[in-house]
């Protein structure tokens, strides 16, 4: 599930609290947005566990395809998620 959060709002921590429960603390944020907002991925299924220097590989294929600013997502995302700091394990 991705959401969208504003993360000035009163029910910020309630709904990420209400996210984690349903997803078993299986959720990634990313940095917080200029305008406030707040991505959350959760994820059911399969474990998934990735080396930051292949996520980091991965990101620069989506840059080069898309435009999209993917470079600074990794670093955002390891940084904003507690025990990521080795390897992404969700």
């Amino acid at each position: 599930m991705t959401v969208n959060l504003f993360s000035r709002h009163k029910s910020f921590e309630v709904n990420l609290k209400k996210i984690c429960e349903a997803f078993g603390n299986r959720v990634l944020l990313f940095p917080e947005s200029h305008d406030c907002n707040v991505v959350a991925i959760a994820f059911k299924g399969p474990k998934l566990k990735a080396e930051w220097k292949a996520v980091s590989k991965r990101a620069k294929l989506i840059l080069e395809k898309t435009g999209l600013s993917t470079n600074k997502w990794v670093s955002g995302i390891s940084r904003e998620n507690a025990r990521q700091e080795l390897r992404l394990a969700i």
